[in-house]
């Protein structure tokens, strides 16, 4: 089956999206992050060719790039495949590491250039990460002027925007109305108490001894239960144990499921049968007065001498009756 050809953009300017298969994590640690920022680095970014933003989220990553769609396409495998032995060699892993081929989404307008520019900025934020002001690994400290790396160019968004106080005021606008960065709203307080992924690893590493939690895969099914139930009791979602672990949201969310704390083994099952009957708010008279059924199934003997002056099935009841003298 053929793939789906790439919609193309005008100018060239594509958001351009991959994530780990099975959403592994893919980066790892700081020295993951800073050996993927060293291949982007390589691209050829030359002539009409430029590196508009980035940001690393783990399992996930998202550039905005201005380049020709064939040229890129051959970048972006020469990025996954050197990334790729990296990180199998590294965690001493084997197989594929990305899902896929990469995303790419055309930019056609300067609107919509700088929606994916803020998009970009603000995942670690959305995702409960780091506020996007203070996450290290993203072009928008390059764009305040705070960061070390020179990769992205950040000249055509700055003159969109009208300088740096313009461009963080950009990016504050859809903050806001999150209520994110606000700490009296209860949105705000909710947000700020969310653990980041490095409190996750940090708690994972002392409480648990779990140096990397990408190696819960690995681990037997009871002993990985045990250490999903306690990573969401230490305070992680379902989304970021996902993120940090690579095992899909619904066993994670199936682990981590409250149950029940009935005695009743039969209650925790779920089983209906187990449940306690309510009694019937228009009870029949006539069923009332019958006799309850025993549990062996049998008819009390009260019932077999009712059943006696019963007529035969088959037959009416006028029938039934001796003929008269």
């Amino acid at each position: 089956m053929s793939r789906t050809p790439r919609k193309l953009s005008e100018g060239n300017v594509y958001h351009i999206f991959a994530r780990g298969v099975g959403r592994l994590q893919i980066l790892e640690d700081d020295e993951d992050n800073a050996f993927f920022l060293g291949l982007l680095g390589r691209f050829t970014f030359s002539g009409d060719c430029d590196l508009l933003a980035y940001c690393l989220m783990g399992n996930h990553f998202h550039l905005l790039v201005k380049m020709e769609m064939r040229r890129l396409s051959e970048e972006m495998k020469r990025l996954e495949v050197s990334y790729a032995q990296h990180f199998n060699e590294k965690y001493e892993r084997t197989g594929t590491l990305f899902q896929g081929r990469f995303g790419s989404e055309p930019i056609d307008s300067d609107e919509q250039l700088l929606a994916a520019l803020r998009y970009i900025h603000l995942n670690p934020q959305k995702a409960g990460i780091a506020p996007f002001d203070d996450y290290e690994w993203s072009s928008y400290q390059e764009y305040m002027g705070r960061a070390k790396a020179e990769l992205a160019s950040t000249s055509l968004a700055l003159e969109m925007v009208g300088g740096t106080d313009y461009f963080e005021k950009f990016h504050r606008i859809e903050c806001d109305n999150q209520s994110f960065m606000d700490e009296n709203t209860s949105a705000g307080q909710r947000a700020r108490k969310r653990l980041t992924d490095q409190n996750v690893r940090e708690m994972a590493r002392e409480v648990l001894g779990i140096d990397r939690l990408s190696n819960l895969c690995e681990m037997t099914r009871e002993n990985r239960n045990t250490a999903l139930v306690a990573l969401k009791d230490m305070g992680a979602t379902v989304r970021q144990i996902e993120r940090l672990t690579g095992i899909s949201r619904g066993v994670v969310g199936r682990v981590t499921r409250k149950r029940d704390k009935s005695p009743d083994p039969c209650l925790r099952r779920g089983r209906v049968g187990s449940l306690p009957r309510r009694p019937n708010p228009c009870p029949n008279p006539r069923r009332a007065s019958l006799p309850p059924v025993s549990r062996a199934g049998y008819a009390p003997a009260e019932w077999e001498a009712r059943d006696a002056t019963r007529p035969s099935p088959g037959r009416s009841h006028a029938l039934s009756r001796e003929p008269a003298c």
